[in-house]
């Protein structure tokens, strides 16, 4: 049995062709509308928080910028800047001492009230340093009498 010939239209590859190339420059149309769309929205909540924070007070108000951690981090910054040449013989074996209980609590999985009772004290202890850095940095900017 012999299959009959087949003879397609000259102009039917060009349609199939053209007709393809409809369907494909749609779907591109309809990708970049809804990129768009989703593009417009991720800047309309970035406006939003913007606002937010603005009127809040800001993103410190935030509860990540109020952690013990980011207190601390604040705290060691003070602290360099109080030009904290010369430190008291005990201040440094007490930050220290407190960094390795640190360190020990997140090595055993501490819970978090552990954690946050150390970051305290190491808070507590940054907060002295800068005292005496203030305080020892007044004296020594004090004029002196000088013996002849």
């Amino acid at each position: 049995m012999k299959l009959p010939q087949f003879a397609p239209d000259p102009g039917l590859r060009a349609r199939v062709l053209a007709a393809h190339e409809r369907h494909w420059r749609r779907r591109r149309m309809w990708r970049i509308a809804r990129m768009g769309g989703l593009a417009a929205s991720v800047a309309a909540v970035a406006l939003l928080l913007q606002a937010h924070w603005r009127s809040a007070g800001g993103p410190v108000s935030m509860a990540l910028d109020t952690s013990p951690l980011a207190l601390s981090q604040a705290l060691e910054q003070e602290w360099f800047e109080a030009d904290a040449t010369s430190l008291a013989p005990g201040s440094a074996s007490r930050m220290r001492a407190i960094d390795a209980q640190l360190q020990a609590a997140y090595d055993r999985h501490a819970d978090a009230a552990q954690l946050s009772a150390l970051w305290t004290q190491r808070n507590a202890a940054l907060r002295g340093l800068i005292r005496a850095a203030r305080h020892d940095g007044a004296v020594a900017s004090e004029p002196r009498a000088t013996r002849i």
